[in-house]
């Protein structure tokens, strides 16, 4: 193979390291296997329609909003729901203490549980005040008397009913008179004065007992 010195240009033969005309060192150029290189392939980018690309994101941004809107009209039902259970459960509880005399007008047995709570209820909307028994002697005999006063605890005008009295003796009722009902009305907050005698009361009575009679109580052994 005829090359060419790259320093004097004389052609001569290849094979040698060095040309033979001026000594010149060189490469030799016997043809060598040639390795082609693929060239490194660009990394492909999608293209993106701009109009395309904001209604997608308009989209996305809608079906986000309506998506919490929904949540929050569930937890808002959520909460009515449970608002309205807690509601049915408590109700019943609420009106045996903000209403017991409603309560026990309707369930007068009721009346007996609100006692061993310590509640006391007043259906008359009446109460007594100031009571002072007494035991006294006129022209020999003993009188037992009783006075006091009878308070309209109520918001509305109240009528005063018959009002019983019962002696005890160990516990147990031995002697009973009423004081006769007024027609006398009482206004709320308004108090009347209340006056019994007992003429010869038992000897061994050790208790009194004041409260409004029942209809089934009313007697007419009242003393004046």
């Amino acid at each position: 193979m005829i090359v060419t010195c790259p320093v004097c240009a004389t052609r001569q033969q290849s094979g040698t390291p060095a040309c033979a005309n001026c000594g010149a060192a060189w490469i030799d150029g016997t043809s060598r296997e040639i390795i082609r290189l693929a060239p490194q392939q660009a990394e492909t980018i999608p293209f993106i329609d701009a109009d395309l690309e904001v209604t997608r994101l308009a989209r996305a941004a809608r079906n986000s909003t309506e998506q919490a809107k929904a949540a929050k009209l569930r937890t808002r039902r959520e909460l009515r729901a449970f608002a309205a259970l807690a509601f049915a459960v408590t109700l019943p509880i609420a009106m045996l203490f903000i209403s017991p005399e409603r309560v026990v007008a309707i369930v007068p047995g009721m009346a007996d549980v609100y006692g061993k709570l310590g509640l006391a209820i007043n259906l008359r909307g009446l109460a007594f005040r100031d009571v002072k028994p007494q035991l006294m002697d006129a022209d020999g005999t003993r009188v037992f008397a009783v006075r006091g006063l009878v308070e309209n605890v109520s918001d509305t005008e109240r009528r005063i009913p018959a009002i019983r009295f019962a002696l005890f003796a160990d516990g147990r009722e031995i002697y009973t008179w009423n004081l006769p009902a007024t027609s006398r009305a009482l206004k709320p907050g308004e108090s009347t004065n209340f006056l019994t005698r007992l003429a010869a009361p038992p000897e061994n009575a050790d208790d009194l007992e004041i409260r409004f009679a029942r209809d089934d109580e009313i007697s007419s052994n009242a003393a004046p």
